[in-house]
């Protein structure tokens, strides 16, 4: 009991002087020669730093857009005022590489995101960490408080749109918020169309997963479940948790975005009909299917007074909701029968990444 009350008087100790350590640095930090926005990003995995790469290439790609001054995980902060060396950078990647944390950098510190996002105060923060759909509360109060002090906030997280999503896509912030990673590219333009949509779909027809696309396209070619889904991890195109592509959530998720988005639909991922498990489907019965010209991808059907539904449906190889791997595609049916398309291949972690970097130059204009 004594160790366990020590531990936790240490731990509050470390917190308050990392907390006072960063505030302190963080009292002058636009008192700094040059006038470049502040960026401060969250995650450290393989989407942050190929955004890092992107915003750091070519002396002059992107210069002046923002000076990144932070980088957060899970188990820390890493921090400078004036901006983050190349070293320190590199560090964050080497540590993530072998297993650690941001917080073990130099110049790092042991502070919860929540402490280290006020504190530091970054004008464009960026969020590159993986969804996460129990902490979707969390997730949605960190947006609102960055965007509450005047910044900007742009995610590839999508449980931070899985309640209300308007409030933050058409709301007052709606120019500093960019989600565009969160549906393959598709979210600023969307978003742009969005009055229109709302007022004229009669119905959803989306194909919003590219992961199961892949496996299925991979078993149809004659791959086992197990090699086709090690080729779509390979193509960067499954979540970090596969699990979410294969029972279908991850399309779910996005397929309740959207229909809350357009359709004003009030469904949480519990009323999502869902399709069976994608390792459950018969092999020998897809490439049969195949062999006569159809064939599957996981679609999303939402309208008004009808369940939102995920299936595997049995497509002509012409159709327009076959996209190929790397490639989704959101459909918007209106009362004619006519259809608005909006095609995806931000993709990958260089692809979300760039659907990243996007959305912070608009936010800039």
């Amino acid at each position: 009991m004594l160790r366990t009350q020590v531990a936790r008087q240490v731990a509050r100790e470390q917190s308050n002087t990392a907390s006072r350590s960063i505030a302190a640095s963080c009292a002058d930090a636009y008192c700094t020669s040059g006038t470049s926005p502040t960026l401060h990003v969250i995650g450290a995995g393989a989407v942050a730093r190929a955004f890092i790469d992107l915003v750091s290439a070519e002396p002059g790609a992107h210069q002046g857009l923002a000076r990144l001054v932070a980088i957060s995980d899970r188990g820390g902060t890493v921090y400078a005022r004036e901006g983050l060396a190349a070293d320190q950078v590199q560090s964050v990647h080497d540590i993530k590489a072998s297993g650690g944390s941001v917080g073990q950098v130099a110049g790092g510190a042991v502070l919860p995101l929540e402490v280290a996002l006020p504190l530091i105060a970054a004008d464009i923060v960026v969020d590159c960490s993986s969804t996460e759909v129990e902490a979707a509360s969390a997730t949605r109060a960190r947006v609102d408080a960055v965007l509450g002090r005047g910044a900007t906030y742009v995610t590839a997280r999508k449980d931070a749109l899985l309640r209300d999503p308007c409030a933050l896509v058409a709301g007052a912030a709606a120019d500093r918020f960019g989600f565009s990673a969160v549906l393959a590219g598709c979210g600023h333009r969307i978003a742009c169309d969005l009055a229109t949509l709302q007022r004229e779909t009669r119905e959803l027809v989306l194909v919003p997963n590219a992961t199961t696309t892949a496996i299925l396209l991979g078993i149809e070619a004659g791959q086992s479940f197990d090699a086709a889904l090690s080729t779509a991890q390979r193509l960067g195109l499954a979540e970090t948790d596969a699990e979410l592509d294969v029972n279908g959530v991850d399309a779910a998720i996005k397929a309740v975005i959207v229909a809350s988005l357009v359709l004003g639909l009030e469904v949480s991922l519990d009323d999502v009909v869902l399709p069976p498990r994608l390792s459950d489907l018969s092999a020998s019965e897809l490439r049969a299917r195949a062999a006569k010209g159809r064939t599957p991808r996981l679609v999303a059907r939402a309208r008004p007074g009808a369940p939102l539904r995920l299936a595997y449906e049995a497509l002509p190889r012409a159709t327009t909701f076959a996209v190929p791997t790397g490639r989704v595609v959101y459909g918007f049916e209106d009362h004619a029968g006519d259809r608005r398309l909006y095609f995806g291949a931000r993709l990958g972690a260089a692809g979300v990444a760039l659907a990243l970097l996007e959305d912070v130059v608009r936010s800039r204009r």
